[in-house]
């Protein structure tokens, strides 16, 4: 899919529905939160779309389990094309095209 939906979980464990589309994204494939939970940082591997552009939002979460987006950037991350040109980052089905160039997302601490 091409979204973010967003859950809420009660006191007593029962996890409601609140929004189909929180956020849209393209072909979003990795999640992670912040280590203070106001931030969720998606990773969007942009192979649905003609810039084929890997992307990172970042979003502030809400008191209503929404998202605002905060920040967009695709500065560092090499589109489909440039990967499979420098032979690095990608991974070819048996046809011999371009699967998913893009793993995972993970955040770490400046100390």
């Amino acid at each position: 899919g091409n979204s973010i939906s967003s859950f809420h979980l009660s006191e007593t464990k029962e996890v409601t529905l609140v929004s189909n589309e929180a956020a849209l994204l393209n072909a979003p494939l990795d999640m992670v939160l912040s280590p203070d939970f106001q931030y969720l940082y998606a990773l969007s591997t942009g192979h649905t779309d003609e810039s084929e552009q890997p992307q990172i939002f970042v979003y502030e979460m809400q008191c209503d389990c929404g998202l605002k987006i905060v920040q967009n950037i695709e500065d560092g991350l090499p589109d489909e094309d440039t990967r499979a040109a420098e032979n690095t980052g990608y991974i070819m089905n048996a046809s011999g095209s371009l699967v998913n160039g893009i793993a995972g997302l993970a955040l770490y601490e400046e100390s």
